[in-house]
């Protein structure tokens, strides 16, 4: 299992670098998981050494969300002066979202 957890951490390493240099326009996490993605497919890393480190933090998931929950519980107040500002932002961003997959699914099936 702790074999397993190296690449995790390299790549999520790597993230942090990268995001910083491109001044947080993108997370750590996500360029982890896209350079994690890329490794995983050029098979620079083994899928079944890091599987137990995954399982264990998907089975675990619940506790990532507990900084959220207090967050939203200390600043609850400020939430509830914006709350239409977050709705407004919320739906639209679902709808740009879900037109942008629509777009692309439409494009990627006209091309096979």
């Amino acid at each position: 299992m702790f074999k397993g957890i190296l690449p995790i951490l390299l790549c999520y390493l790597g993230g942090m670098i990268i995001s910083h240099l491109i001044n947080g326009v993108i997370s750590a996490g996500v360029v982890g998981m896209l350079l994690l993605f890329v490794a995983l497919s050029l098979k620079r890393c083994n899928p079944t050494s890091i599987e137990p480190v995954a399982r264990f933090l998907l089975n675990n998931l619940l506790l990532f969300f507990l900084p959220a929950a207090v967050g939203i519980i200390e600043y609850g107040r400020l939430l509830y002066n914006h709350v239409w500002a977050i709705l407004i932002a919320a739906g639209l961003s679902t709808v740009w979202v879900l037109w942008i997959t629509g777009f692309l699914t439409q494009k990627w099936e006209k091309r096979r």
